[in-house]
C-alpha cells in the first residue's frame, strides 16, 4: 500500500490486527454503558457469548444489532457479571459543504465548517462560522483544471464575491447563480489569495453528519516499557543495519536507495522523537551511530574501510599503491558519495512534504469529529 504519495514510499501489509483485553478506561455520562452500570476497570469478555478480543469485533456486532438489547459478559474485580444494554446511534461528526457537478459522484470538493466552540451538529448549518476549510478533493487529473488550483486546508473566504457567515449562506450563494461559480480562497497560513472559477454545472449541498452505533466507553491502553541491555541494543541495531544492506542488493526486495535517510530525514526524525520522548532520541542515536560505524567500515574509497582495503592490497603486493591512482579513485568516490547524499536528501524532502500533507489531513479529521451526545 502507498505510505507517502510524494516520495512514492510503499509498504507491504499482512492485515492482521493485534488482540488484547478490552478494559474500560472511561464511561461517558448518559450513555448506554453508563445506564447499564459499566464501570472503569471492567474487562469485557464476550458479547452474547462470543469472545471479544478487539473493539472491531464489538463494533461489528453492534452495527448488526443496533436496536436490540445486547448482553455482554464482563469481569469486575475478578468476578464475572452480565450486563444488558442497548447501543445507541449517535452523531460523531460535523456536516460538510459538498460542491460537485450535477449527477457526479466521483468529482467533488468537500468543505469543513469550524466554530469558536463545539456546537451541536444538528445546528451547524445555521451557526456562525469561524472558517470554512477545504476538507477533501476528488477529481481525475486534467478533467477539471480549476479543481487543481484548490489545495487541502485552504480557507474559502468569499463565493460570488460575497462573504458568508453560516453554512446555509454558503450553500445559498453558491447555488444562486446559473453561471460560473467564483470562489476566493487563501492558504491556511493566511497568505496568498487564490481565485478559482468553477463551471456552472457545479452545485452545493450539505452532506449529513456521520453516525455510529456506540455503547459509550473508551478502552484502556496499557504500555510496557522494555529495558533491553546495551549489548542487546547494539546487536539489534547491527542486525537491522545488515538486513537493510542485504535488502539493497537483493533483487526480490522492495527496499531501494530512495528509501534510505539522509541529513534532512535524520534531523527531522530527531526533532520528532524529541517532541515525544527523550528515550526515543537515545534509541535512534544508538541506531544511527552503529549505522555510521558499519557504513564507515565498508570497503569503499574515501571511507575508513577503503583505507583498510588499500593497506591490505599494498601488504599483499609487497609495495604501496600508486598515490595518483588512489587520489583519483578517492575523488571519484567522493563525488559519488555526494551524489548519493543529494539523491536520498531529495527523497527526504519529498517525504517531508508528504508527511506534512498527512499531518494536515489528520488535523482536519480531528476538527471533523465531535464528542458524541447520548439521548436520555
Amino acid at each position: 500500500v502507498e505510505a507517502n504519495a510524494n516520495s512514492g514510499d510503499r509498504m507491504r501489509l499482512v492485515g492482521i490486527l493485534a488482540s488484547g483485553p478490552i478494559i474500560v478506561q472511561d464511561v461517558l455520562p448518559q450513555s448506554p454503558a453508563d445506564h447499564a452500570g459499566l464501570k472503569t476497570g471492567d474487562q469485557i469478555l464476550s458479547v452474547e457469548g462470543t469472545p471479544v478480543l478487539s473493539l472491531m469485533t464489538l463494533s461489528d456486532y453492534l452495527n448488526g444489532h443496533s436496536s436490540a438489547p445486547t448482553h455482554i459478559q464482563i469481569l469486575r474485580q475478578g468476578s464475572p457479571l452480565e450486563l444488558t444494554l442497548t447501543a445507541q446511534k449517535v452523531t460523531y461528526s460535523y456536516p460538510l459543504a459538498k460542491i460537485a457537478p450535477l449527477g457526479s459522484k466521483n468529482v467533488y470538493v468537500k468543505c469543513l465548517p469550524t466554530f469558536a466552540t463545539e456546537v451541536d451538529p444538528s445546528e451547524a448549518a445555521v451557526h456562525t462560522l469561524t472558517d470554512l476549510i477545504v476538507f477533501d478533493i476528488n477529481a481525475p487529473e486534467g478533467e477539471i483544471p480549476a479543481l487543481e488550483k484548490i489545495e487541502l486546508g485552504q480557507s474559502i473566504r468569499k463565493v460570488q464575491d460575497q462573504s458568508f457567515s453560516t453554512l446555509d449562506q454558503f450553500i445559498e450563494l453558491t447555488n444562486a447563480r446559473a453561471y460560473q461559480i467564483q470562489l476566493e480562497l487563501e492558504l491556511s497560513s493566511g497568505e496568498s489569495l487564490n481565485h478559482v472559477t468553477l463551471p456552472a454545472s457545479f452545485r452545493a449541498e450539505i452532506e449529513a453528519p456521520r453516525e455510529q452505533t456506540l455503547l459509550g466507553f473508551s478502552r484502556k491502553l496499557e504500555w510496557d516499557i522494555a529495558h533491553p541491555t546495551p549489548w542487546r541494543q547494539i546487536s539489534e541495531s547491527l542486525s537491522m543495519t545488515w538486513r537493510v544492506l542485504m535488502s539493497l542488493i537483493s533483487s526480490s526486495s522492495d527496499v531501494g536507495i530512495q528509501n534510505l535517510m539522509g541529513p534532512p530525514g535524520i534531523i527531522r526524525t530527531l526533532h520528532t522523537f524529541s517532541m515525544e520522548d527523550v528515550r526515543l532520541v537515545l534509541a535512534f542515536t544508538v541506531l544511527l551511530n552503529i549505522n555510521l560505524a558499519v557504513l564507515n567500515l565498508l570497503p569503499i574509497p574515501v571511507l575508513d574501510g577503503g583505507h583498510i582495503l588499500f593497506a591490505t592490497i599494498a601488504r599483499v603486493r609487497g609495495r604501496p599503491l600508486n598515490r595518483l591512482f588512489i587520489a583519483k579513485l578517492q575523488g571519484v568516490f567522493m563525488l559519488m558519495l555526494f551524489a548519493l547524499m543529494l539523491y536520498v536528501s531529495f527523497f527526504d524532502v519529498r517525504r517531508w512534504q508528504g508527511d506534512n500533507t498527512m499531518e494536515k489531513r489528520m488535523e482536519l479529521d480531528r476538527a471533523y469529529i465531535v464528542s458524541p451526545k447520548f439521548k436520555n
